[in-house]
């Protein structure tokens, strides 16, 4: 019973990751003149945007790879996880950090150097994707809800590995999004 009511909690955490990986993998194909053009205003070129999610879901991942593991040791002593019904929220909450409105306050870290190829990041982007749904894989059945960790972004509190999984993608969506702003002023620059 519990499997067949997360079922649609881990698609469309799924669905999300692979959307969002995609359209991140056809972004570092774009030719170097459109991958290097800065913004006339400032802010981070294509590439460097690249690097950035690259480099987030680095650390994303460390804490995500982490909770997965506790959340399935404590899945094998609990019975019953949480609801599944609190997810609609609980994804909306997150999906606010995707908006350009939403004020991010970035670590130095997670800065990009500009230096690394766009293929070495495409190497790491795909290499995350496989991770991101080999964690979901193991974790069906409401497993990703037995462990949870403070996410330290907006109203969003405590979260569970589906949760931050769902982050993930949200976060990586946003700076599509920023890609897209680049390529378009790009092209109205372009002679």
């Amino acid at each position: 019973m519990e499997q067949a009511s997360f079922a649609p909690v881990v698609a469309l955490v799924r669905a999300a990751l692979e959307r969002v990986f995609a359209e991140k993998d056809s972004c570092c194909t774009m030719e170097a003149p459109a991958g290097a053009f800065r913004p006339r205003a400032g802010g981070w070129s294509c590439a460097e945007i690249l690097e950035h999610v690259a480099l987030t879901n680095h650390y994303l991942l460390l804490s995500i790879d982490k909770s997965s593991k506790r959340a399935l040791r404590k899945a094998s002593s609990q019975a019953e996880g949480e609801d599944p019904g609190r997810y609609q929220e609980r994804f909306g909450l997150i999906e606010l950090t995707g908006r350009p409105t939403f004020v991010w306050h970035r670590p130095e870290h997670m800065q990009p150097s500009g230096k690394k190829p766009v293929e070495e990041v495409r190497r790491e982007l795909s290499s995350q994707r496989v991770q991101c749904l080999k964690l979901l894989e193991q974790l069906p059945a409401g497993k990703g809800a037995r462990h949870k960790v403070r996410l330290s972004v907006g109203d969003i509190g405590s979260a569970d590995v589906y949760e931050y999984l769902y982050f993930l993608a949200v976060h990586a969506g946003r700076h599509l999004h920023q890609i897209e702003r680049v390529r378009a002023e790009f092209a109205q620059a372009a002679p």
